[in-house]
């Protein structure tokens, strides 16, 4: 049994992929094309105090250049972890091993953010490109690692209706210029130990995206900016151990023909893995400069 799941708190939905393992005809594996589900299977979510059951269904799929049918699954819902709480996956099957995987939901994150950074968020042309948005968190749990995002939204006129999107905030550019053409944004990294700390972003890329938005992107029409929205993903051993298995090797001056494995599933292979999403809104002024 190949068994994957990550669990979440952003959402009240819980998904379990479960399917078999196979051999494809030749050495290339997209040549395979068979539907591998297990339908027979029973899986569930046992919790320190219930076990529950999942049942299956369907997802369109996105790309169907190499299989032709729908995405196949089990899910529980309404169901949202708690926070600091072990859960196990089992997959049961008459066909199968059974196969299961554990993990810890990481805690809890507090974001602050002090009067001097909601300044240069409402007025950042008045700031120098080097000025800091500081966000100060705070976290406590089990979490290995995370990852924080910094986005700006905004509502636009296309065709007489106005429509929500985001854009998200670099970190960095392969240039050392404040642009978005070769930007680099942020990747998951080690938490601290202590798991307090205080996360950098610059108005100089701040501002690159806004002047972006408004000036090259929708220089005609309404364009009105809403807010700012910082997130603080935190993700469990699972999670963070398997995300650098898969990219550790992933160097564009090294040539490999092997790719790590890395399973955290007893009796199969998969992955059970968790991770918790945090956020901070700041509401931008009505009298935003990039608002026409």
């Amino acid at each position: 049994m190949v068994v994957f799941s990550i669990l979440s708190t952003d959402r009240n939905q819980q998904f379990v992929l479960v399917n078999r393992n196979y051999m494809p005809p030749g050495y290339d594996p997209r040549e395979f094309t068979e539907n591998t589900f297990v339908s027979d299977a029973q899986v569930s979510i046992i919790g320190p105090t219930s076990s529950m059951v999942l049942r299956d269904t369907l997802f369109p799929r996105a790309d169907t250049s190499r299989y032709g049918f729908p995405i196949q699954a089990y899910y529980l819902s309404p169901f949202t972890p708690t926070v600091e709480t072990a859960y196990e996956v089992v997959a049961q099957s008459p066909t199968l091993a059974p196969a299961s995987g554990s993990t810890i939901i990481p805690g809890k994150a507090t974001l602050t953010m002090f009067s001097s950074s909601q300044s240069i968020l409402r007025l950042p042309t008045r700031y120098p490109n080097d000025a800091l948005i500081e966000l100060n968190v705070s976290s406590r749990g089990h979490a290995r690692g995370y990852v924080c995002r910094m986005y700006v939204y905004y509502d636009v006129l296309i065709g007489g209706q106005w429509i929500e999107e985001r854009s998200e905030i670099p970190v960095s550019s392969i240039s050392g210029a404040y642009s978005v053409e070769d930007a680099r944004y942020p990747i998951l990294t080690r938490r601290p130990e202590s798991g307090d700390q205080t996360i950098f972003f610059r108005n100089g890329f701040y501002r690159s995206v806004v002047d972006y938005v408004t000036y090259s992107k929708y220089p005609v029409g309404g364009l009105i900016y809403k807010w700012v929205v910082l997130t603080f993903l935190q993700v469990d051993q699972n999670l963070y151990e398997y995300y650098n298995a898969v990219h550790q090797y992933r160097d564009p001056l090294t040539v490999r023909l092997d790719e790590p494995v890395y399973s955290t599933i007893q009796g199969g292979v998969g992955l059970v893995g968790s991770y918790g999403l945090d956020s901070l809104t700041y509401v931008l002024p009505e009298n935003f400069y990039g608002n026409h």
